[in-house]
Parts: C-alpha cells; sequence; structure tokens
C-alpha cells in the first residue's frame, strides 16, 4: 500500500514539473482540431512619423500555419505573433532549445517563464515565454538582445467555442532608426522635404500596433 502510494506521489509530482517543451506541445495540441478559421481585425498604430489611419481587415487562417489577409488599401500587419498557436511548432523540434522553467507571476497571476537558448530569429536574441499556469495559454513574449528588449507581445483572450482566441494583441517594438518625418509642400517650401534627424533621435524609438479581433468563424 505504501509502495502504491509513494508511485502516485511520485507520478503527481512528475506531472507537476512539466518541462517547456511539454507545456508548449499541449498549448499547440488543443489548437489541431481548427483546420480553418476567419476572422476580423482591427488595426490600431501608434508609430512615430507614420500615418497610418485605423484599419478593419478579414484574416484567413489555415492549418498549420497558413494565414492571408484581405484588405483595401495598405495595411500594417506584424509577421509573427497575429495567432500565439500558430508558430509554436516551430518551436518544438529538435533544434529548439529551452532554459530551465521558473515560476513567476504577471498581473497578479501565476506564470511559468522560459527562454529559448538558441532562437530562430538570431544568434544574440532570445525569446521569452510567459505561460499562465491555469489556462495554459501564452500571455507574453519578450524578444531580447543583451538583456534589451527589443519587441514585447502581450496577449488578451476571449473563449470562442471553447477555443481561447486572441481578444486584443498588443505590439511594443524598438526601432533602430526612426521613420523620418515628412514635411508637406508650401509656400515657402514648394517641394516639401524629408527630416531625417540627428543620431540621438534615433534612439528609443518606440512604435506600438494593437489588434483587436472579433467575427469568429471556426471551420466554416
Amino acid at each position: 500500500m505504501k509502495r502504491v502510494l509513494f508511485l502516485l506521489i511520485l507520478s503527481s509530482l512528475l506531472l507537476a514539473q512539466k518541462g517547456p517543451k511539454e507545456i508548449v506541445e499541449k498549448i499547440s495540441d488543443k489548437y489541431k482540431t481548427i483546420e480553418k478559421m476567419e476572422m476580423k481585425v482591427r488595426i490600431v498604430a501608434d508609430i512615430p512619423n507614420l500615418r497610418m489611419p485605423e484599419k478593419t481587415i478579414r484574416l484567413y487562417y489555415k492549418a498549420p500555419d497558413s494565414l492571408k489577409m484581405a484588405a483595401s488599401g495598405f495595411a500594417l500587419l506584424p509577421k509573427n505573433g497575429i495567432l500565439p498557436f500558430m508558430d509554436l511548432g516551430n518551436f518544438v523540434g529538435d533544434s529548439a532549445s529551452f532554459d530551465t522553467i521558473v515560476t513567476d507571476t504577471l498581473n497578479g497571476k501565476e506564470m511559468w517563464v522560459f527562454t529559448m537558448s538558441k532562437p530562430l530569429t538570431g544568434p544574440e536574441e532570445h525569446i521569452t515565454f510567459w505561460v499562465n499556469k491555469g489556462s495554459e495559454i501564452i500571455e507574453k513574449i519578450t524578444i531580447t538582445n543583451n538583456k534589451d528588449i527589443l519587441s514585447e507581445i502581450s496577449f488578451c483572450y476571449q473563449n470562442i467555442d471553447g477555443f481561447w482566441l486572441p481578444d486584443t494583441t498588443r505590439f511594443d517594438f524598438y526601432m533602430n532608426r526612426r521613420i523620418p518625418y515628412a514635411l508637406a509642400p508650401s509656400i515657402t517650401n514648394p517641394f516639401g522635404s524629408v527630416d531625417i534627424g540627428s543620431k540621438e533621435d534615433h534612439f528609443n524609438n518606440r512604435g506600438e500596433v494593437r489588434l483587436i479581433f472579433f467575427d469568429f468563424r471556426i471551420n466554416p
């Protein structure tokens, strides 16, 4: 009886001590029944010297990693992180290597936190995942370079037909060089001009893009 009890306790401890790859695989498995999905996304951009009005687009997802956009005119859309579960398959292969998992808090919630030690984006960059221990969904991703944050993605979710899907996703990023400020033509400056700024202007250039999701259609 004592042996059975010991084995049960040991089994529960091993299950509690999940590794980063097991957590990422479990998150990815939750969405495998989604073969196709349509959604509308409102894009709100706040980037210095970039004038882009709010725009609503339609996205079409097809498993495992196809994402197409339908929009009229120009639309700025981040390359990665739109659907947090979509790119997870890239991180669970044999080439992916993670640091030891630690526990931390984010907005008062317990999180698993782990970092890719051999990221796909470059030899000096590292991707850190913040995973909610209760719901087992990714709430934040940070990309750093020598401890400096290059970009950060924060996720808020909504439950659609039993799936935790994005409600609002916020991208914060830092640019090495700011976008030049364009001066429109005027009476005193008939041809207009472009102000590239000084060297100091190209530091601490922060931009933000928010994606607001609605009107989901799963496996239409």
